[in-house]
């Protein structure tokens, strides 16, 4: 964790029930350090608030978005949302960054008023800051989130004949490309574990898959049990939980779903009462070493 000088807070008898949530097999427990890193130095070098320690306590709190607004969620009531405030018209992805959870980052899609604004929003009042503008890049942007072990922030585009995986700046939104993923066309979401294993659905397939981020090899996982349409997807890193918003086609609804992460089967928690989530993201400031 010297990548951001994190500070094991969790106890090694909480380190290590937390790596059997994470479904980390007990041989592979010893020595296991879990890290909270909202009480030290994140990877923007800031001091975060030890008021945000919920994070480590198993309650998820959410963020998510329809395009118009932003608002948040208790992930065990999803039909009760919060309002945060208006997206001035931008249908932005969303990202917990850094382990602040005074603000999340949001990338805007290319049919957004703001086309590929990568911006910083205060859940205060849903303020926007703009950083800059991500592009150029292939196709649309699809998927935005943290890798909380590297601090890299990745986003995916394209859809529905291929799709390309990039990191982008923090400081100027500049994409860089990293390449195209083999063997999935339409990655809708982008979603890292607590170890900074990086998932994906294809929306073409209606299924989940796991990325290498060195070879961008992809492998099938297996299908997600409903018709997914405009789609975002977190993990929660406190439980290991793979929570997914998304567009049910079939039922013609947005519903919050528990995904298990090595079948891709979901359970339906309940219904997002809004047509179409453009981005999800959960407080998570938790990371596991090794």
């Amino acid at each position: 964790m010297s990548a951001h000088r994190a500070q094991p807070v969790l106890g090694q008898a909480l380190a290590i029930a937390l790596a059997a949530a994470l479904g980390i097999p007990a041989a592979a427990r010893t020595g296991m350090v879990c890290t909270d890193t909202v009480f030290v130095d994140g990877f923007d070098g800031a001091l975060r608030s030890v008021g945000a320690s919920r994070a480590a306590t198993g309650t998820a709190v959410a963020v998510v978005s329809d395009g118009s607004n932003i608002f948040t969620l208790d992930v065990s009531a999803p039909e009760s949302l919060t309002l945060v405030g208006s997206s001035q018209g931008s249908a932005f992805g969303l990202a917990f960054v850094d382990g602040n959870f005074d603000g999340v980052l949001g990338l805007a899609a290319d049919y957004a008023v703001a086309p590929d604004l990568l911006a910083s929003i205060r859940l205060s009042d849903a303020a926007i800051t703009p950083i800059g503008t991500a592009s150029p890049h292939n196709g649309d942007w699809h998927g935005f989130k943290q890798d909380p072990i590297s601090g890299t922030l990745y986003a995916v585009s394209g859809c529905p004949s291929a799709s390309t995986l990039y990191t982008i700046n923090r400081s100027t939104a500049a994409p860089h490309t990293v390449g195209v993923l083999v063997g999935v066309s339409c990655a809708s979401s982008l979603a890292f574990d607590a170890h900074g294993n990086l998932f994906t659905i294809d929306t073409g397939l209606d299924e989940l898959f796991a990325i290498d981020k060195s070879t961008l090899g992809t492998s099938l996982i297996g299908p997600i049990d409903f018709d997914a349409g405009v789609m975002d997807m977190d993990f929660f890193g406190a439980t290991g939980t793979l929570y997914v918003a998304a567009r049910n086609n079939s039922m013609g609804r947005s519903e919050l779903r528990e995904m298990d992460p090595q079948s891709g089967a979901t359970t339906l928690i309940g219904v997002i009462p809004f047509d179409y989530v453009t981005g999800f993201a959960i407080e998570n400031a938790v990371v596991c070493s090794p």
